[in-house]
């Protein structure tokens, strides 16, 4: 999960895989929330695009969640 002031095209808009930083675009006056279901995370056997280990990856299993925003003043 997180919450920054730019969307995730913002830091890498199109095709062209500019892989921006934050510091290298204009911040937004909205906050962005983004939450995610899982990530691909670890378990690779070096960490320059191989995929994780088969053990370690998604397999289409059926996942749910919920989650609530309250606004507290």
């Amino acid at each position: 999960m997180s919450a920054t002031n730019n969307r995730p095209e913002d830091l890498d808009p199109g095709t062209t895989k500019k892989q921006q930083h934050a510091s290298d675009i204009k911040p937004r006056h909205e906050v962005v929330l983004c939450v995610d279901l899982f990530q691909r995370g670890v378990g690779g056997l070096h960490s320059w695009g191989a995929k994780p280990l088969d053990k370690y990856r998604y397999h289409g299993k059926e996942y749910r969640y919920t989650y609530t925003i309250r606004v507290l003043e």
